[in-house]
């Protein structure tokens, strides 16, 4: 079960990962420029509309949003959307070097 801050956490690295301020984010959402920051300060939480509005701007399901083992969610839904056009010899290659990046990480 997720907490507050958990929420927060997760919303935080959404805007981190899609670069936009919190003024930004929150216009971009359709709300005044302190919405964002108002949540991440803990003083509100979104109503069920706003946080479905939240994560179809992010492209992003949520079950991905409260997603533990979404590392990068923003970046992970996209590469899925953008192979969905590729070949299986291109998706071969895909996998290929994904599996070899992550025998890379530390």
């Amino acid at each position: 079960m997720w907490d507050q801050r958990q929420f927060i956490d997760r919303l935080m690295q959404l805007q981190e990962e899609s670069q936009l301020s919190s003024q930004k984010l929150s216009y971009h959402l359709g709300h005044g420029p302190s919405y964002i920051n108002n949540i991440i300060n803990g003083k509100n939480l979104p109503t069920m509309k706003n946080f479905f509005e939240m994560c179809d701007f992010f492209k992003i399901t949520p079950g991905i949003f409260f997603s533990p083992e979404e590392t990068a969610p923003i970046h992970s839904q996209k590469l899925i959307r953008v192979s969905r056009d590729l070949r299986a010899d291109q998706l071969d290659h895909l996998i290929a070097i994904m599996e070899d990046l992550g025998r890379c990480q530390p």
